[in-house]
């Protein structure tokens, strides 16, 4: 993390794209095949090099180790139950849970990363002069 504490978005004009791609992956949630496209452009959204901070690696490492873990899991369970694994319709069914628990673990480590890095909050950090109200005056207005 940047030691001034700047947001990368303060930085950048990234901003918009990062919120629609995740706002769309979140609202596609439940649309197995669209969550899926949505999740992995919200992958490329956020995989950029910004000022103090390479988002690439730290996302592509973050999607590695979650494939990584879903691939163990999967190995496992077939390995487990060959008896289940022999009808096509249980493999579908499986890859297609599978592959839903994936992408959704995927989506809120991206969330958190995005999280992380200040990279959710709108605005700026400092508000210029003469729009926030002094402390001195009277909410009643008297």
């Amino acid at each position: 993390m940047p030691e001034d504490y700047t947001s990368i978005l303060d930085k950048t004009d990234w901003r918009k794209t990062i919120h629609k791609a995740l706002e769309e992956a979140v609202l596609s949630i439940g649309k197995d095949e669209q969550f899926w496209y949505n999740v992995e452009q919200a992958i490329q959204a956020m995989s950029a090099t910004y000022p103090n901070w390479d988002a690439s690696a730290e996302v592509q490492g973050m999607v590695s180790r979650i494939k990584k873990k879903y691939n163990t899991l999967a190995e496992t369970w077939i390995l487990d139950h060959p008896y289940d694994w022999a009808f096509p319709w249980n493999q579908a069914g499986m890859k297609q849970k599978w592959k839903n628990m994936m992408y959704m673990e995927m989506l809120q480590n991206l969330e958190n990363i995005a999280g992380q890095h200040r990279m959710l909050l709108w605005g700026i950090r400092k508000v210029p002069e003469g729009y926030m109200e002094s402390s001195d005056d009277d909410v009643t207005g008297n």
